[in-house]
């Protein structure tokens, strides 16, 4: 199927809580900027292109206001400085004491923005507002209101005064050429404004009780809803049209919520789908909440078929916007369940300051810094991340209680162990070929994995044998870097293990 070169098609399915997006050449928003109780930029009326970021709209106010910004990567804002002034930078609220909650926010109509800065598009009258906050998982300063909806004064601005009466002598001199109005002057009612157009792939009328059909026009393009709330209701035909054409034209089924976007892979679609045949309407919530410890938490519930979904039969994603803690490794960004036990499959992408986590069924998780599950391994460690990112595979294991050992010698017992279970751990039969591994060993069934992968040789398994750099790389089929080579310590492994 050819795709659109031009544009990408955003597709809007608009029921009763949603909003219909207009494709006006320019669009009225507002926007202020305050920090610790003063307005660097008082709320302002601003025309702009359609299709105008809220990067676009703050970096303009920045410029034009002189205020110099720190903005890692162009996707967050790190810092801005007024002239003449000290840094407000995340991570250090009052006196320069490091505070990692303190930092930069941007708010839409009152509410946390749903995407990064730098990908969110603005829409007609949003009112945006970017702040230094003391506390990013509360946000003291939003409270009362304030962020909700410019002052009446700015939205509405009172009339002007009438200028004084003409008391100048009207001319009655016919003028030399005619003029004409664009619209008869008669005492008919002007016509009714035409209805909008309805969206890409969708028949109905504007009381919005619609159809999806297959577009005639030979083009695909993404199916996205913009939801006004946290929850939304779908007809089940309407949804099993959108599950087909989603699957035929392997296009994604997007929803768009205030605090989240979630996205429904074809399995999920299809699965929901085929459980709302009957003709209930699908009722999709999402949630945002904090934990006792001021933590923000997720979650998403799918009614469908009279009841709540066990399974939602293929993977949701749902994308949350997240600011990690100053100076955290993006890398080490991850989902913890109310369990306190990591939830796998999570990743942040830094650029975009955005989170996706893929779920299979409802699961409330917070997003976090990853914790450090050793003694012996300070965040400072050269190894630090390959050390957790390996643990959290499960390539590597404790070495003892609580610590990794990361300078101890990586052994050939260890080597294969991660081999084995890069490949899934699968089961193995019969006795093990070696007659110096013994039963119930830690590492039995990989070297039983290994000589029938042919691996290693028969004969002895010396599983305490130091492996080398070069021995790791032919056994994980990674080219080596042409150093000369050496026996690897743990950290060192875990680095060549998850490079």
């Amino acid at each position: 199927m050819k795709r659109l070169t031009a544009m990408i098609l955003s597709v809007f399915l608009i029921l009763t809580q949603f909003s219909f997006v207009h494709a006006d050449d320019n669009i009225t928003v507002y926007f202020r900027l305050t920090a610790k109780g003063a307005d660097w930029v008082a709320p302002v009326k601003k025309v702009l292109p359609n299709g105008t970021t809220a990067k676009g709209l703050i970096d303009s106010f920045l410029a034009s206001n002189n205020i110099e910004a720190d903005i890692p990567n162009g996707a967050y804002i790190n810092g801005l400085r007024r002239q003449g002034a000290d840094w407000l930078k995340s991570g250090v609220w009052g006196s320069g004491a490091p505070d990692e909650n303190a930092g930069w926010v941007f708010f839409v109509n009152g509410a946390e923005a749903q995407e990064g800065y730098s990908t969110y598009l603005l829409q007609p009258n949003d009112y945006v507002v970017l702040f230094y906050t003391m506390d990013f998982t509360s946000y003291p300063e939003a409270a009362g209101g304030g962020f909700n909806a410019p002052p009446d004064n700015i939205k509405n601005p009172p009339a002007p005064s009438p200028a004084p009466a003409d008391t100048t002598p009207t001319d009655t001199t016919p003028p030399q050429t005619a003029s004409y109005s664009s619209r008869p002057t008669t005492n008919e009612p002007d016509e009714p404004a035409p209805k909008p157009a309805l969206p890409f792939g969708f028949t109905g009328d504007e009381d919005f009780t619609l159809n999806f059909e297959e577009p005639k026009t030979g083009e695909s393009a993404p199916v996205e809803i913009a939801a006004k709330s946290n929850s939304v209701d779908i007809n089940s035909e309407a949804f099993r049209k959108i599950s087909d054409y989603a699957v035929l034209h392997n296009e994604p089924f997007t929803i768009k919520f205030k605090a989240m976007t979630i996205q429904f892979d074809s399995r999920s679609l299809s699965n929901i789908a085929h459980i709302s045949s009957g003709g209930e309407n699908i009722h999709i919530l999402v949630s945002k909440s904090k934990d006792a410890g001021s933590k923000a938490k997720y979650s998403i519930s799918i009614i469908a078929g009279g009841g709540k979904l066990a399974d939602f039969g293929g993977n949701v994603t749902l994308r949350v916007p997240y600011k990690p803690p100053i100076n955290a490794d993006s890398e080490l960004i991850t989902a913890y369940g109310a369990d306190g036990k990591i939830r796998s499959g999570g990743y942040y992408d830094a650029d975009t300051g955005l989170f996706d986590m893929p779920l299979d069924k409802e699961i409330e998780f917070s997003i976090q810094k990853r914790h450090n599950p050793f003694k012996d391994v300070p965040a400072n460690n050269k190894y630090y991340k390959y050390i957790i990112s390996a643990f959290d595979k499960g390539l590597m294991d404790y070495a003892s209680r609580g610590k990794f050992a990361p300078d101890a010698d990586f052994t050939y017992a260890a080597a294969i162990n991660a081999l084995y279970r890069k490949a899934g751990s699968p089961e193995v039969e019969g006795l093990s070929p070696f007659d110096n591994v013994p039963s119930g060993a830690w590492y039995e069934d990989a070297a039983i994995w290994a000589f029938d992968e042919g691996l290693v040789p028969e004969g002895i398994f010396d599983a305490d044998k130091p492996v080398t750099a070069a021995e790791l790389s032919k056994l994980l089929k990674k080219p080596t870097d042409g150093a000369e080579d050496y026996v690897l310590n743990r950290g060192q492994a875990a680095e060549i293990l998850v490079r």
